[in-house]
């Protein structure tokens, strides 16, 4: 935490995680693809649950800032084929 312990010290740039949950695979990584375009990152294998019904992708992007971290997660969550990201 900062000194005033209102929110963390990160320093930038540095690599973010993002789990995107969503139905199917194929189209969050196409939102991904579609999302992190300007930046490097590597997306895992997904991870399927218990019953099948959702699925989950971890990504690592190297966000350049806060600005950039926030746009990603706001375009990844606002996505009609992407229920949650953590």
């Amino acid at each position: 935490m900062s000194a005033d312990n209102s929110k963390p010290l990160i320093n930038y740039p540095c690599r973010w995680d993002y789990k995107i949950i969503g139905a199917d695979a194929g189209r969050i990584r196409a939102v991904i693809a579609a999302t992190v375009t300007d930046a490097e990152h590597t997306v895992a294998d997904p991870k399927r649950s218990g019953k099948g019904k959702y699925c989950s992708v971890e990504i690592t992007v190297m966000v350049r800032d806060e600005e950039h971290r926030n746009r990603i997660f706001m375009s990844l969550r606002g996505h009609p084929d992407v229920i949650m990201v953590l």
